[in-house]
């Protein structure tokens, strides 16, 4: 019996890789920069700078594009889950957009990792969002986040379900059904 369990362990994990693979080609999304003005002046104001719609017409329509082909990725291999990780860069002059900072309540020259760490988290709870949308049960994605990590990016990171990952999640970064999103600075 044991024999047998490790045999299906080794092709679960072998899913999981070949999932990794397929998640990896697909391009990061672009979102637009807090800083530009179109974003400032867009119906969404700063919150544009986590959307998943980009303003640029062929920019949205390729994000939509890959959020579907991540959804596939997920339909494929329905015994897994997938971290949605957002990372944001540091800005030159390590202090962040104003408005953005103002946003979500903070100082931008003393609070620059907060302020990043919750772009980061926006952007992957955005991602997720896309993901629920098109059809993928909430409870196989988990949000992370970290600000300032020297990247601008969304990542999906597929694992195996195997349980443990519960309803709280671990370190208060995880997005849970109806709880509205975590705090904290997201997992690394």
């Amino acid at each position: 019996r044991s024999r047998a369990s490790g045999i299906v362990s080794k092709a679960a994990r072998q899913r999981e890789t070949t999932a990794r693979t397929s998640l990896g080609s697909i391009e990061p999304l672009v979102f637009n920069g807090a800083r530009e003005e179109a974003t400032k002046n867009s119906p969404s104001g700063i919150a544009q700078a986590w959307s998943v719609d980009h303003l640029d017409p062929q920019q949205r329509e390729t994000n939509r594009e890959r959020i579907a082909s991540v959804a596939q990725v997920l339909f494929a291999y329905p015994e897994l889950t997938c971290e949605v990780h957002g990372e944001t860069s540091t800005p030159h002059n390590r202090v962040c957009d104003a408005d953005l900072a103002s946003y979500f309540g903070k100082d931008p020259s003393t609070e620059l990792e907060a302020v990043m760490d919750a772009l980061a988290q926006r952007r992957a709870e955005a991602c997720l969002e896309a993901l629920v949308d098109r059809g993928v049960a909430r409870d196989r994605l988990h949000a992370t986040w970290q600000g300032c990590s020297g990247q601008q990016r969304v990542s999906f990171v597929p694992s195996i379900d195997d349980g443990s990952r519960g309803g709280g999640g671990s370190g208060g970064d995880m997005l849970d059904g109806d709880n509205g999103g975590g705090g904290g600075g997201g997992g690394g």
